[in-house]
């Protein structure tokens, strides 16, 4: 008799059960559709915002005797990611951290898809791009993920599951290992 109560007491909550599992699914997929939404209308702001700074900074730099810049001589940030998946000479192009920065996100992202993380800050990475590439321009000529990696690697920031130690070692070659250790304090 017990077993009858407790196997009818299951039979009737059982289906609510699925159907507020079904509920709570439904609203997850909305929920996800309604994240993705804002996502590309706060991207396409900022295409627009980044857009219309360089036509500003570019206005500012000819002067005002010059011939107005055209919206469409202005690279789009997607055009600009397209070049430096191939190269990222293109990096020069953009003068405001804002777009920078979104650039940097952008492949922090894409790594953390591939369970690679990198943690420190997009700012901090382009302040660090910026810097090596002014000593070393040879650099910016390998695709933009090969930059971002090597800078994350040399500030011990690239966590792909190996050692971050000897991934460094690999990456720059003994001396440059030595001098990156000294720099960062590790080697006393």
């Amino acid at each position: 008799m017990v077993f009858f109560f407790v196997l009818l007491s299951f039979l009737v909550t059982f289906p609510s059960t699925v159907e507020a599992g079904g509920v709570v699914a439904r609203r997850q997929q909305i929920e996800q559709q309604r994240i993705l939404q804002e996502k590309a209308a706060f991207e396409q702001m900022r295409q627009r915002k980044v857009v219309q700074s360089q036509a500003d900074k570019t206005m500012e730099s000819q002067g005002s005797n010059s011939e107005p810049v055209k919206i469409e001589d202005v690279i789009s940030i997607t055009d600009l990611w397209q070049r430096l998946s191939s190269s990222s000479e293109a990096w020069t192009l953009m003068v405001d951290s804002e777009p920078k920065e979104l650039t940097v996100q952008k492949y922090i992202d894409i790594y953390r898809e591939k369970n690679v993380y990198i943690r420190k800050p997009a700012k901090y990475y382009v302040d660090m791009i910026d810097n090596i590439s002014l000593k070393n321009p040879e650099l910016l000529k390998n695709p933009f993920n090969e930059v971002l990696r090597f800078v994350a690697v040399v500030e011990y920031d690239f966590d792909n599951g190996q050692d971050r130690d000897q991934l460094a070692r690999h990456m720059l070659g003994e001396k440059m290992y030595q001098d990156n250790r000294k720099r960062l304090g590790l080697d006393k």
